[in-house]
């Protein structure tokens, strides 16, 4: 895994100093996609590349998420 620079807008402008990592050819499971911090999980680890497999109990929730994956070129 290579890390590098998190763009100055990431963390709203804040400058953290956070760095990003890649996930190309991994598949991630995230339980609770549909919502909150697994949505927000979800989104970023299929901005990083991963293939996102989401585990909701909502339904349309999850498939809202795989959707906006979808939407901005990821795969879930």
């Amino acid at each position: 895994v290579r890390n590098q620079p998190a763009p100055s807008s990431f963390g709203g402008g804040l400058g953290w100093g956070l760095f990003m990592f890649q996930l190309n050819h991994r598949t991630a499971v995230i339980t609770g996609g549909g919502s909150g911090i697994g949505k927000a999980m979800s989104v970023l680890f299929a901005r990083q590349g991963a293939t996102v497999v989401i585990l909701e109990l909502n339904a349309e929730a999850g498939q809202a998420t795989a959707d906006q994956i979808r939407q901005a070129g990821g795969t879930a």
